[in-house]
């Protein structure tokens, strides 16, 4: 219960400091009509997928992700294979991952842009694969494989006879 209380705090937080936001780009806009985006439905898909990771990534480290020019190229290369709404999802999903690789690196973005596909895919599935279960999983598969090849020999020796 803790944790949801944490989080409802920081999504109002960020609902007001959205908000503070959208009112100085107002008084901007008001000042200088000059100003404008060349796709803003780009920027506020990347602006949710952004918010979406920081929030999480501060969750977990207690300390706001590095955001600079790469990191906006990173997102956007997210939404573009994701798209907006699976982006969102999956980057929240990435940063609770456990994952021992993902912990070391401390979860960047250019790992989850990396593995988009994978974490879209346990993320909507609910699967988390680990190491031992993928080894476990390919020794069973290579028993198999190994009874297959001793079947098929035996199948040879009979038909020869």
């Amino acid at each position: 219960m803790e944790k949801t209380g944490e989080i409802l705090a920081e999504l109002e937080n960020r609902i007001e400091r959205l908000e503070n936001q959208i009112s100085e780009l107002s008084s901007a806009v008001q000042k200088n009509k000059t100003l404008s985006f060349s796709k803003p439905e780009a920027v506020s898909d990347s602006r949710r997928v952004w918010e979406s990771y920081r929030v999480a990534y501060k969750s977990r480290y207690q300390v706001d992700p590095v955001r600079n020019g790469m990191i906006n190229k990173l997102i956007q290369t997210l939404v573009s294979r994701l798209g907006v709404k699976d982006a969102v999802n999956v980057v929240n999903f990435y940063v609770m991952q456990n994952d021992h690789f993902y912990l070391l690196k401390m979860h960047p973005m250019g790992v989850c842009v990396k593995d988009a596909e994978t974490l879209r895919t346990k993320w909507m599935t609910g699967r988390k694969i680990t190491e031992a279960e993928a080894r476990k999983t390919e020794h069973g598969s290579a028993s198999i494989d190994a009874s297959s090849d001793y079947l098929k020999a035996k199948y040879r020796e009979i038909e020869v006879e």
